[in-house]
């Protein structure tokens, strides 16, 4: 019973996360994302879904990205850090970008990113959606 309860609050505090920002967004195959953040590009697009996994192609700071997003709660994220500072006592900022499922029906992809900045330095906008 002890060992459950330590579980459950684990949990409990990782989604207890305060994150800085948090924006859902839907994509079709080869449908890019793009985020300014700071003064760099993330950009985000999947290419391939099969067997429940989508092939996700991700490029943030001229540094590309290549995974395989499941379902599965310890598989459905990638997590990237945007700045890093080492005078800083604070945890570095990161985005992290989350697989929240896939619709067969219309062949789209749910998304949502997330950015945790404990100091509130990092700036983030949408920028655009293109296709490939």
């Amino acid at each position: 019973m002890k060992k459950l309860l330590s579980i459950f609050c684990l949990a409990i505090g990782l989604y207890a996360i305060d994150w800085a920002h948090s924006e859902p967004f839907n994509l079709r195959k080869d449908e890019f994302a793009v985020f300014e953040i700071d003064e760099n590009i993330l950009t985000f697009k999947w290419s391939l879904f099969h067997n429940d996994g989508l092939v996700s192609l991700i490029k943030y700071d001229h540094f590309p990205y290549q995974t395989v997003l499941y379902d599965d709660y310890k598989l459905n994220a990638i997590k990237i850090p945007v700045k890093t500072n080492p005078t800083v006592v604070a945890p570095p900022p990161y985005v992290m970008i989350v697989f929240e499922g896939f619709d067969r029906d219309r062949n789209v992809s749910n998304m949502r990113l997330y950015l945790s900045d404990a100091l509130g330095s990092v700036k983030i906008k949408k920028v655009s959606r293109e296709r490939d």
